[in-house]
């Protein structure tokens, strides 16, 4: 009897440790995609965007992500943003809204982007964090940036320092709120208005079909009372 119970438990045990495997391996492996990042030192419309890197996810649920770059900053591109921290102008991603597959890319026509000060960047040593805002499906909606530096203080970093990027990344999964009962807010709009329209709609009928349970009874009070009177006694008699 022991012996089967213990074989019954390791069973139970086994699925147990089989089910959970699985469902880690499938958050773990939801596929994996990638998000080109493309960037500009500048604020102006058209500014061309090069790219920066690429956005790898490994699972949405699990907030598993992590930054490619493309390279080092080159000195052009130091010396572009330093130009750009000096006179206080922005710094600028955009991402597409939708991953590519990382055996392939496509082209995207849309995007989301964001933006921070230069200046913050180019103090922080290139590290920022990158938060992605996603839907149920997979399709980032939005993006934010951040870096470590808050308030620019005019400092020069040395060019070591602005070399390779510092990128962390997060990801923000958006949960569907419940649905408006439409139907039923319909609903109760139409009997509020029908109490409004019957509650303005004068009373025409006469005072006696208003008031007649009260003046009948009344009357039949007066005629019983009428009819009890006692009759008046004779007067006195003669001797």
């Amino acid at each position: 009897m022991a012996a089967y119970f213990d074989v019954n438990m390791l069973c139970l045990l086994l699925l147990i440790f089989s089910l959970n495997f699985v469902s880690s391996f499938d958050d773990e492996f939801e596929g994996l995609q990638s998000l080109p990042v493309d960037h500009s030192f500048q604020s102006s419309p058209d500014s061309a965007f090069t790219r920066r890197g690429n956005i790898i996810i490994r699972s949405f649920k699990m907030n598993k992500a992590h930054f490619s770059p493309a390279g080092q900053l080159t000195p052009q591109e130091k010396e572009v943003l330093k130009s750009a921290a000096g006179r206080n102008d922005f710094y600028r991603i955009k991402i597409p809204v939708r991953p590519v597959s990382s055996a392939h890319e496509e082209e995207s026509h849309n995007y989301v982007s964001t933006f921070i000060l230069a200046c913050q960047l180019y103090e922080s040593g290139l590290s920022d964090l990158l938060t992605l805002n996603v839907d149920q499906s997979g399709e980032v909606v939005g993006v934010t940036m951040s870096s470590t530096v808050g308030q620019c203080m005019d400092v020069t970093m040395p060019d070591d320092a602005i070399s390779n990027w510092n990128t962390t990344i997060e990801i923000v999964q958006t949960v569907a709120g419940p649905l408006p009962e439409t139907q039923l807010y319909i609903d109760k709009l139409k009997r509020e208005e029908h109490d409004k329209q019957k509650g303005q709609q004068g009373d025409n009928r006469s005072f006696f079909a208003k008031y007649w349970m009260y003046i009948v009874p009344f009357v039949i009070v007066l005629m019983l009372a009428s009819n009890s009177d006692p009759q008046g006694g004779g007067g006195g008699g003669g001797r």
